[in-house]
């Protein structure tokens, strides 16, 4: 090894680091329990979003959740006015717990929920305050935008 292979070798590997960090932390902090979700909800006093999807069959929730909610833009943004909770419908059940499979099935039965993906606001006191079904492409942006009247409210 040269003595200028090492400084380079670190600068790269510093580089990786710094690229794995960043894209974690484009990662929202989905929760998967609803109990507990609606838990923090109360105590932070933030809605809670209720993400329907299918993400192993359904090409519409596939396309959300790259185009929406795996951006930097959704997750500041969420991070700051939200209580994310994922509810997946995956055809591919194995390995997943029971009870997160009834919990799941009870929520869509609770909410209607009869198409992939479908978001739900509730706000702290578990009141519906949107529903959006389906998914339009654009990015996040006009879905950020369909979410802004609620915290308003």
């Amino acid at each position: 090894m040269t003595k200028h292979t090492l400084p380079s070798l670190l600068i790269a590997l510093g580089c990786a680091i710094l690229l794995s960090l960043s894209a974690r932390a484009a990662t929202p902090a989905w929760m998967t329990n609803y109990e507990d979700a609606r838990a923090l909800s109360k105590r932070i006093e933030h809605p809670l979003l209720l993400v329907f999807l299918s993400s192993d069959h359904s090409a519409p929730s596939m396309r959300m959740e790259d185009e929406v909610f795996n951006t930097s833009k959704f997750c500041r943004y969420a991070a700051k006015h939200f209580v994310l909770v994922r509810i997946d419908f995956r055809e591919n059940q194995a390995g997943q717990d029971p009870a997160l499979l009834e919990q799941n099935e009870r929520l869509r039965e609770k909410y209607n929920v009869n198409e992939m993906p479908t978001c739900i606001v509730l706000d702290s006191k578990e009141r519906l305050s949107k529903s959006i079904v389906g998914y339009a492409p654009g990015g996040p942006d006009p879905f950020i935008e369909a979410l802004v009247p609620v915290e308003r409210d």
